[in-house]
């Protein structure tokens, strides 16, 4: 009894699949399925992590070699929030002593030349005038 309604229920699925002529129903059904969980297992395929039996998603490549781990494989640490936020101030620091050194050349340049003196070549310091000998 058991076979009998597990096969007429197999039977009527497979029925109502492939009933219509032209295939719309298996094209748009389980052939869609299929492709799109082959696809899904073909990119997490390509993109994991490169440790055997590891799932996870690789994103970190290993220097010295052409292996792409995950974030848990990777040799070196990641750095922390306050880490990242301390480089991030000391690069703005440095930012803003090379403009203010930027400015101060500049400056000096522009009194030069406002001096009549010939400006200097970039690299060069500038000419200092202490007034007549």
């Amino acid at each position: 009894m058991l076979v009998s309604a597990v096969f007429g229920w197999l039977w009527e699925a497979l029925r109502w699949t492939w009933h219509d002529p032209d295939g719309y129903n298996f094209i748009s059904g389980p052939l869609a399925d299929i492709t799109l969980l082959g696809g899904a297992y073909a990119i997490l395929r390509r993109h994991n992590c490169a440790v055997k039996g590891c799932l996870r998603i690789g994103r970190h490549p290993v220097a010295g070699t052409d292996h792409i781990v995950c974030r848990k494989h990777h040799p070196h640490e990641s750095p922390s929030a306050e880490q990242v936020l301390a480089e991030h101030a000391a690069s703005k620091h440095r930012e803003a002593v090379t403009a203010v050194g930027a400015a101060a050349t500049a400056a000096e340049v522009a009194a030069t030349s406002a001096a009549g003196a010939p400006a200097p070549a970039p690299g060069e310091p500038a000419a200092r005038d202490d007034g007549p000998a």
